[in-house]
């Protein structure tokens, strides 16, 4: 029999917005390349980048590499996955 470790909610939230700030960081990083995807973006041309970004991930970890790399390739995915969730919402609220 194996106990489980739980996180408290307070380390969940922490761990939430550590997260969120390195997604941000990373969407600001990428803004010269526009962040008008509702209207313009293709869902399917972003799920190809998302699958990209998820293969980045996979070599990083892969690599071994430094975790801060690792975080900034997993807030990549995140956002590909949120711009994604947002440009569908958007479109299905229309």
């Amino acid at each position: 029999y194996m106990s489980k470790l739980m996180l408290s909610k307070d380390t969940i939230n922490q761990i939430i917005v550590e997260f969120a700030t390195t997604m941000s960081y990373e969407l600001d990083q990428n803004n010269h390349k526009g962040n008008d995807w509702r209207e313009k973006a293709n869902i399917g041309l972003l799920l190809g980048r998302l699958q990209e970004e998820v293969d980045e991930l996979i070599q990083a970890i892969n690599y071994d590499v430094d975790p801060k790399f690792v975080t900034s390739e997993a807030a990549d995915v995140a956002n590909f996955a949120m711009i994604i969730a947002d440009t569908y919402k958007h479109r299905k609220d229309k």
